[in-house]
Formats: C-alpha cells, sequence, structure tokens
C-alpha cells in the first residue's frame, strides 16, 4: 500500500448519513472512514457493510456508555495491513495501518462540546488525551521508535490557530490543553486556516472550525481539503 485515502465525517447520529457515505460509489476508492457521532440502533449495534471492516472503540462492548467514534476499512486492503489497538476512551477509536513507507497510528476522535463548567470540559478533553498519549506510547509505529500519526475528530473547540481570525474572544483559551497535545506530538493541523468545517443547523449562519486533522507527517501529505459531498450533514466531510 502506498497511498491512503481517508475522510472524516461527523455524521450528526444521522442512519441515513451513513448509510449514504458508505453506499456511495465514489467512497469505494476511499481506503479508510473517520467517524463521529455515529447512528445507534435500537440493539446498540453500528451500520455494517459487506465492503467495510469496522473499529468501534476498544471498551465499548463492555460499556453501557455511547461510544461515539468509529473507523471503517475498506475491506479491498488487506486484513494483514490494518489491526486496532487499545485505547481506553468510548470517544476514540485507533488502528495501525502498514504502508510501504512505514506504519501510521489513525484515530477517530470525538471531544463533547462545552456544556457546563470550563474546569468540567477541559477535566473531559484531557481524559481523551491521555488515553491518546497511552496509546500512542505503547505503540511506537516504526523500527526507529518514530509514531507517526493521523488524527481526525470533531474537537469541538475552537482556537485562532486552525480557525483564523474570526473566532469569539470567549472561545480563545479553551483548546490550550489540546494544542499542548500537538506540540508534545509534534502534531499540525492540515486544513488551511480558517477553514470552516460545521455550518451548524441550529443558528443558520454561523459556522465554526471544530472538525481537524492532525499528523506529524505534513511531507508525505498530497493534499487535504473539504470533501464535495457530507451526506447531510452540518458538518463537512474532509479528505485527506
Amino acid at each position: 500500500m502506498t497511498t491512503l485515502k481517508i475522510i472524516q465525517l461527523n455524521t450528526m447520529r444521522s442512519k441515513a448519513c451513513m448509510e449514504a457515505l458508505i453506499n456511495d460509489k465514489q467512497t469505494a476508492e476511499i481506503d479508510i472512514l473517520l467517524i463521529q457521532e455515529p447512528s445507534i440502533s435500537y440493539y446498540r449495534t453500528h451500520t455494517q457493510h459487506r465492503c467495510w471492516q469496522l473499529y468501534q472503540p476498544s471498551p465499548a462492548a463492555n460499556s453501557e456508555g455511547r461510544c461515539r467514534s468509529l473507523i471503517y476499512v475498506n475491506r479491498r486492503l488487506s486484513p494483514s495491513a490494518h489491526r486496532q489497538v487499545q485505547c481506553d476512551n468510548l470517544d476514540t477509536t485507533g488502528i495501525l495501518v502498514n504502508t510501504s513507507a512505514g506504519s501510521i497510528l489513525i484515530f477517530s476522535v470525538y471531544i463533547p462540546p462545552i456544556g457546563g463548567t470550563r474546569e468540567a470540559a477541559e477535566a473531559e478533553l484531557q481524559n481523551t488525551l491521555q488515553a491518546l498519549d497511552t496509546t500512542i506510547t505503547q505503540n511506537p509505529s516504526n523500527s526507529d521508535g518514530a509514531c507517526h500519526l493521523v488524527i481526525g475528530g470533531d474537537f469541538n473547540r475552537q482556537d485562532p490557530l486552525w480557525g483564523g481570525d474570526n473566532i469569539q474572544p470567549y472561545r480563545v483559551g479553551e483548546a490550550t490543553g489540546l494544542i499542548a497535545f500537538m506540540e508534545e506530538h509534534g502534531l499540525y493541523h492540515q486544513l488551511r486556516r480558517g477553514q470552516a468545517t460545521c455550518w451548524t443547523l441550529t443558528r443558520p449562519g454561523s459556522k465554526t472550525s471544530i472538525d481537524l486533522i492532525l499528523s506529524n507527517i505534513s511531507a508525505r501529505l498530497t493534499k487535504c481539503h473539504i470533501y464535495h459531498e457530507n451526506y447531510g450533514s452540518d458538518h463537512r466531510a474532509i479528505i485527506s
């Protein structure tokens, strides 16, 4: 495998959105889908498809909590080229993918929006980042010890670093912990600065940059931009 094509999308818990994405003939050419807020059936199962291998958060089977991240890998990729890695967080799913240029740890991540106090939101953020950090530390992905990373998800945090100059003043500072994590692992946001990724349906005209593609192997990235279809979600799909 020499090239990976990845789509990241928050599907808004919509079954129609998820099925439109996974059944689209154009996404048949995609290798990996990083999904946040997936739909879930009455029996607490997620969308299955004969062409896609589903990975869900490691502890999901042993928890009554709702998992809010999934990864789908196209079955045309050899099963020996990917495997799940343990990440003890219901909002995080991780896999290790082997390519001709080395192995890559790939994560789908969901961070809930700030709904209560900033302290509680920061604690929840840190819990997810700690789980990621532990998984990264335990899975050096290459023989030289370097860990090549791609992390895609809905982080629900705004900052001028990726949101540009249109951030409301009261939102500045809410991503401090995430930025520290990025610096620790040499991660850079791959979309252009100021690119909006969510046009919320509840506040027409409002748009934000909360969906991120983070990587420490930017030199290997050939393109990263908004995908031409969002399948009914108020988030925009990102293709890398």
